[in-house]
């Protein structure tokens, strides 16, 4: 990738986002005038970054006051930047500075753990079901055969009620409602 600018200024009005601007130049590689890392504290004291490429240097740490500021603009092309307010344009103008690609943000992958337990289904026991014309045996208990005001007969097993349906033969089987 080729570098697209020649030279910027980046004005160090916020502490917060030092460290981070000191690793990203750090992991560049890029070259101070001075021949000397550069250290978090240095930063905030001096208050300005100039990039620009010369033969043996890549940036230089300088004093910045309102003087220096007035005339940034016309030297620099509006490539001056505040770390409090162009922090994200900062990070792309460096890394174009360096002639390196921007690394890309790695999305956060979202990983739920769920735990599903269904309940067992529970085996019915099948039970030998026998209808007689006045009680039904189910097993070995017997239920009495009740008659409802429409002439149905039904009986009433723990709670539900089955009705008695019979064939032409007059065998009888039970279905629950």
């Amino acid at each position: 990738m080729i570098n697209s600018n020649n030279r910027l200024a980046v004005i160090v009005d916020q502490q917060k986002q030092i460290p981070a601007l000191f690793h990203m130049v750090k992991e560049l590689k890029l070259v101070e005038r001075d021949q000397q890392e550069i250290d978090p504290a240095t930063l905030w004291l001096k208050k300005l970054l100039v990039f620009n490429k010369k033969g043996t240097y890549d940036y230089a740490v300088e004093k910045n006051n309102d003087l220096i500021n007035s005339y940034l603009k016309d030297i620099f092309d509006d490539k001056v930047f505040k770390v409090s307010s162009d922090f994200e344009n900062i990070i792309d103008e460096v890394y174009l500075f360096a002639g390196k690609p921007k690394p890309k943000k790695e999305k956060k992958k979202m990983i739920i753990d769920i735990t599903i337990s269904l309940p067992k289904a529970k085996k019915r026991r099948k039970r030998k079901v026998t209808v007689f014309s006045n009680f039904v045996k189910v097993g070995l208990s017997q239920h009495s055969i009740k008659h409802d005001w429409l002439g149905h007969e039904y009986v009433i097993i723990n709670r539900n009620r089955y009705e008695i349906y019979r064939d032409w033969y007059g065998k009888g089987y039970l279905v629950e409602l």
